[in-house]
């Protein structure tokens, strides 16, 4: 980031505080016209032909998620523009860097995964009733290649480059701090639930820091296939497991071993996806271990270049947040948590 460091007196602060509301109601309009044209869709395959979404889930799937694609990104590039954007300083990740990043990824993942089922739980007990994670049923529901096509490639192509090419070119002239606060607080917020805002938000600040320390838009979207493909391909896995038999097989292997040795003999499928299933998740676990240990170990490398504005300290929040913009697409974003929370659950 080349440029003269300019440290902003307080009556510049209404300036700046103009800027990034902009930028918050780039991303609101975004935001409200993608949920927009998904409300249409649904109000339209609910009410005239309901057999699309029950026959064929993936067709549906596709037409709800097609205008963050071809209409909600076109705009947020033409309303972006209107914002001047920091060259970022390119520099290569070399395979060690990348291979610990990627464990860090899947460390924060299992972490903030683990903190929206507390969440939900806790808010479930509280309402009455379970809270819905809309993953498990969007990927299950859906077939195979098109999870790996939406999910595993499409997601993270443009949501790499809406949340981290268009916002952190523009956050980082505050410094390299502020663009990944700003852009994983901004990519969690945008998934509209707690099952998914808190993993979302980590990780959207690892891709944050690998986007402003490198200033290659690949890697980040290297990361975040490779962590959305790692859910997805094991859906069919799941999907070949019987569990009322398997509850069943548990039961009975203790008491009558016979008769539960013949069991397997004629569910050898589900035998196999359960012996899938237990080696995925000691992969996976194993290596969110080894991230958050090496996160621990490593955290003092993680360092943050100062921008070409300096805000004075104890008003960054306030010029970044605290503005009309930012709380309109904060607001519309916690919407999406209501609905899913009151109306799903």
């Amino acid at each position: 980031m080349d440029g003269e460091i300019v440290n902003v007196e307080q009556n510049n602060l209404k300036q700046e505080r103009r800027f990034c509301s902009g930028i918050g109601w780039n991303f609101f309009i975004f935001l409200a016209v993608v949920m927009g044209i998904q409300m249409v869709i649904a109000y339209v395959v609910v009410n005239y032909c309901i057999e699309l979404y029950v026959n064929h889930f993936e067709i549906y799937f596709l037409l709800t998620m097609m205008p963050i694609y071809a209409i909600g990104y076109p705009l947020l590039v033409v309303l972006s523009k209107r914002r001047p954007a920091v060259t970022l300083e390119k520099h290569k990740l070399g395979a060690g860097n990348f291979m610990i990043l990627l464990l860090m990824c899947f460390g924060v993942m299992i972490a903030g995964n683990i903190t929206g089922l507390i969440v939900n739980a806790v808010i479930g007990i509280l309402k009455g009733s379970p809270v819905a994670n809309p993953l498990d049923s969007m990927l299950g529901g859906n077939t195979l290649l098109m999870n790996i096509i939406i999910v595993g490639i499409c997601a993270p192509v443009f949501e790499e480059l809406i949340f981290r090419k268009l916002l952190v070119d523009r956050m980082a002239r505050y410094g390299e701090a502020a663009a990944v606060v700003v852009s994983g607080l901004m990519f969690g917020l945008f998934h509209g639930n707690f099952s998914q805002f808190f993993y979302a938000a980590l990780l959207g600040g690892i891709f944050a820091y690998v986007y402003v320390k490198t200033g290659k838009i690949r890697y980040s979207i290297g990361f975040h296939m490779i962590i959305n493909l790692s859910s997805s391909l094991i859906l069919p896995v799941l999907q070949m497991v019987d569990y009322d038999k398997l509850t069943q097989l548990q039961d009975v292997l203790s008491t009558a071993p016979d008769f539960a040795l013949q069991m397997i003999s004629q569910e050898p499928e589900t035998v196999i996806a359960v012996l899938i299933l237990i080696f995925y998740e000691f992969a996976l676990y194993g290596m969110a271990i080894a991230g958050i240990i090496l996160l621990i170990l490593k955290r003092k490398k993680f360092t943050f270049k100062k921008g070409m504005i300096v805000l004075p300290k104890g008003k960054r929040a306030a010029v970044i947040w605290g503005n009309i913009g930012m709380i309109a697409f904060t607001a519309g974003c916690l919407f999406e948590f209501v609905s899913t929370i009151f109306l799903q659950g």
